[in-house]
């Protein structure tokens, strides 16, 4: 979402994995996969600021062709202290990507004879490839405030990707590119009281003629305030909204030491719903952090 979110957490090192699948009951089921990790560069500390570093691979399949694409990206950020409460953050990233698709599952109108789908009949498409890759940049920035005793904390944020606007064709046309994608996000969460805090997020994207935003709200409560051993469970609900309605995604998340494992899934309610019978898909997320002895801003 933007690379300048790396390194923007409170504690040393972070591992992230993350699991959708959806539309399993209608012919064009979508699966996608992320693994990632980022960790502060404490050697490379400044006395007013700090640098991140970072990866992640997705990997998403789609549809009848099993139209596929594997994706690798580095980040890296710069986090300046402002002062004791704000922080601004620069991020890059920069990775390739490899997209491919199984022409022979898909048909085409030329293989009707007349009568009836003949497989063997040549479909006169002329694809150049069945695969492509591209180099892939983008970039971003972030502002954290964290109130006094950490009663509140709140991040705003910006990024592009694709801004080298990569060409992306299955056909040797230099001309068809990737248009850059714009993204403003926005994440707060407030201490009611000591076991109550509520949690809201917003991300709006554009790219091209396509929109999307997606909105969140949720309260965490705290089971157990044990230091080190915290135990706390969060419930939400998010809209996301693509010019019409598109989704409510119920969400449940828990908080175990280090550990934090969550579960949404989106009910969908635009005009495919016809074909969904409203079911979108369930999402899991599982994030690991390890922490070492604490020598920057705690976020």
């Amino acid at each position: 979402m933007n690379p300048a979110l790396t390194g923007v957490f409170p504690q040393d090192v972070r591992f992230i994995g993350n699991y959708r699948s959806q539309w399993e009951q209608v012919p064009v089921p979508y699966l996608t996969f992320s693994g990632a990790f980022d960790t502060k560069l404490t050697k490379f500390q400044l006395e007013n600021g700090f640098f991140a570093t970072g990866g992640i691979i997705n990997y998403d399949k789609s549809g009848i062709g099993g139209l596929t694409k594997s994706q690798i990206n580095l980040m890296a950020s710069y986090t300046q202290t402002l002062n004791e409460y704000n922080f601004l953050t620069l991020g890059f990233a920069v990775g390739g990507a490899q997209q491919r698709i199984d022409f022979s599952m898909l048909s085409f109108h030329n293989q009707f004879n007349g009568d009836i789908y003949d497989s063997s009949l040549n479909t006169r498409e002329n694809f150049d490839t069945d695969q492509y890759a591209y180099l892939d940049l983008s970039t971003g920035i972030n502002w954290h405030l964290q109130l006094e005793d950490q009663k509140a904390k709140f991040d705003i944020g910006a990024s592009m990707s694709h801004f080298n606007k990569p060409s992306t064709s299955f056909y040797n046309n230099s001309t068809i590119k990737l248009s850059p994608r714009y993204t403003i996000h926005a994440l707060s969460e407030v201490k009611i009281n000591e076991p109550i805090t509520l949690v809201f997020g917003a991300m709006v994207q554009s790219q091209n003629k396509y929109f999307e935003s997606v909105f969140n709200a949720s309260i965490r409560y705290l089971l157990s305030p044990e230091k080190g051993i915290p135990i706390a469970v969060q419930l939400g609900t998010a809209y996301r909204y693509s010019g019409e309605h598109d989704a409510i995604i119920p969400n449940l998340e828990f908080h175990f030491a280090s550990w934090r494992i969550g579960f949404s899934y989106d009910v969908n309610i635009s005009d495919f719903s016809i074909a969904t019978n409203k079911r979108g898909g369930p999402e899991v997320s599982v994030i690991y952090t390890i922490t070492k002895v604490k020598s920057v801003p705690n976020f």
